[in-house]
């Protein structure tokens, strides 16, 4: 292939590879990691979240996914769908997914206690206790008066086997400061078993 013919052939293949390369850099994907010009349609990204709510609740949980990647095809931007999208993930048990879902919305909502809580959930729930200790306390300094997120915390210092102040304190302020009785029972039960 020496002669006239060589320099054509290699700008071909050029020419060939470089379609390529721009199909694919115009390719859209939710999850790119490098900026690429996209359209927010945050109104539909909203419908298509807000209907995703009534599947979960119904327990439509493939309906309520579809929903959610659809609000963030409408608007990667969008927290609350990929808030929602985790802890759909999260009850089919795909934790990791769910994991990088919570991560991504508390990337979006920096001043929410929601997505750091729901990741606190899933650590304590894959017995990642620091991990989960980590999430619930960066979710108290959002929103200190958060009685779940308090007794989500308080529930994995006991099961850290923690009797320490903070500990105590966490307990008392949910036994006799709270007025969410399941947690006001739970923490009575556990500071009589501490002998406080």
């Amino acid at each position: 292939m020496c002669g006239k013919y060589a320099p054509l052939t290699i700008l071909g293949l050029v020419a060939a590879i470089n379609s390529g390369c721009v199909n694919h850099r115009h390719a859209t994907s939710p999850y790119l990691t490098t900026p690429e010009p996209r359209t927010r349609n945050t109104v539909l990204a909203q419908q298509f979240n807000d209907d995703g709510l009534k599947h979960i609740e119904a327990g439509e949980l493939d309906e309520a996914q579809a929903l959610f990647r659809q609000a963030l095809d409408a608007d990667l931007l969008y927290p609350a769908a990929h808030n929602n999208l985790g802890l759909v993930l999260l009850r089919q048990g795909k934790m990791y997914e769910s994991a990088w879902e919570f991560s991504y919305a508390a990337k979006l909502m920096p001043h929410s206690a929601e997505p750091r809580h729901n990741l606190g959930s899933l650590m304590e729930k894959m017995g990642r206790f620091d991990e989960a200790e980590a999430q619930y306390e960066a979710a108290l300094a959002i929103d200190n008066s958060n009685i779940e997120v308090m007794g989500h915390l308080a529930r994995v210092y006991v099961k850290q086997n923690r009797r320490d102040e903070k500990a105590i304190s966490l307990l008392k302020e949910l036994a006799f400061q709270s007025d969410v009785g399941d947690w006001n029972r739970w923490a009575r039960m556990w500071l009589v078993n501490l002998g406080n």
